[in-house]
């Protein structure tokens, strides 16, 4: 019941924002509500995001060091393969638009990359939840 009224409140939250972010952002929090993590890669010979690189990569450690304060919210990261590339989503608790934190191999935000949000959104395949919520 308290993770009911959790979701209806976030819900009623998320009625701002779009209607496709919030649906993403809902399937990642309740991905992560289920403590599921993974070393599992699905579809992914070498996977270029592993739970090391949260803490071993220069630009990955950089935009995590927000979220990583006392009262910067916490963060959940997971891995989608797109097109058969890789990318990092990095969702916030309070983070109302995932475009900013998703990225590429090489670190190029979703929003850069000229990469049609619904687009990715409808053909994302989830490969790996590197860290549920923190």
């Amino acid at each position: 019941m308290k993770h009911f009224l959790a979701y209806t409140f976030l819900i009623g939250f998320l009625a701002k924002c779009q209607k496709t972010v919030a649906f993403v952002l809902i399937c990642t929090l309740l991905a992560g509500a289920a403590c599921v993590e993974t070393d599992g890669f699905d579809n992914i010979d070498q996977p270029c995001f592993t739970k090391e690189s949260l803490e071993t990569v220069p630009w990955i450690v950089d935009h995590l060091k927000k979220y990583t304060l006392p009262n910067g919210g916490g963060y959940h990261a997971a891995v989608y393969v797109y097109h058969d590339q890789q990318f990092l989503a990095i969702t916030t608790p309070f983070g109302c638009t995932p475009l900013g934190h998703v990225f590429n191999c090489a670190g190029v935000p979703l929003d850069s990359l000229e990469i049609d949000y619904i687009d990715f959104q409808n053909n994302m395949k989830l490969a790996a939840v590197l860290t549920g919520p923190k």
